[in-house]
């Protein structure tokens, strides 16, 4: 119950927040643009970079087997 453990009675967390805000909407901002971009219009929102994987330099990958069992 310490008043450093809240925002609101911490001054050095409440003035980093309220400095780094301008910077954390501006990436909040560009993010969702992006996902839109992506989405041609509606969100689709990325878990990943899709440009950081590359299969054989640092994604493994066999061939799959053929769908066609019955079950």
């Amino acid at each position: 119950m310490a008043p450093s453990n809240f925002i609101l009675t911490n001054p050095e967390v409440l003035r980093a927040t309220i400095e780094s805000a301008a910077r954390t909407w501006s990436t909040v901002s560009k993010n969702l643009l992006d996902d839109l971009d992506r989405g041609k219009g509606r969100l689709a929102i990325s878990m990943t970079d899709p440009t950081a994987f590359k299969i054989g330099e640092n994604v493994a990958a066999t061939p799959g087997r053929s769908s066609t069992r019955t079950i």
